[in-house]
């Protein structure tokens, strides 16, 4: 992403939002839910606030509105994206390789499993619009 769509994305009312919530991550320390989790890792809230600098440059690019997902730590000091739109419900876990951890939910249709950065950002996509990821 150019600087200038960078600029044009950090500027978005939904993107502060997204950021917000994962500045608060960044307080949260060890065992933070008194069951023993780790806390956030800081290579995983700056993979997360990448990936969502490119959805939304993305969906840009494509006149598609982007929403802030909703912003969840994982037990093992991850984060979860969370997004919902009608019917269609996608999590995204990241991973320390890059990886991520997708399920999508429709009406009709449940999957999930191991994917790529490229398809993640294609998942982000489908439930915002509903068209084929």
């Amino acid at each position: 992403m150019v600087p200038a769509e960078e600029e044009a994305v950090r500027d978005l009312e939904e993107y502060g939002r997204f950021a917000r919530a994962l500045s608060e991550l960044e307080s949260l320390g060890p065992n933070w839910d008194s069951y023993g989790a780790k806390a956030p890792r800081r290579p995983i809230l700056e993979q997360a606030d990448e990936f969502t600098l490119a959805a939304f440059g993305i969906l840009l690019a494509h006149d598609v509105e982007p929403i802030a997902p909703f912003v969840v730590p994982t037990r093992a000091g991850s984060v979860q994206l969370e997004w919902s739109e009608d019917d269609r419900e996608l999590e995204l876990e990241l991973g320390n390789s890059g990886q991520f951890q997708y399920l999508v939910v429709s009406h009709d249709h449940e999957a999930e499993g191991p994917c790529k950065r490229w398809h993640a950002l294609r998942l982000v996509r489908w439930v915002l619009t509903g068209e084929d990821a």
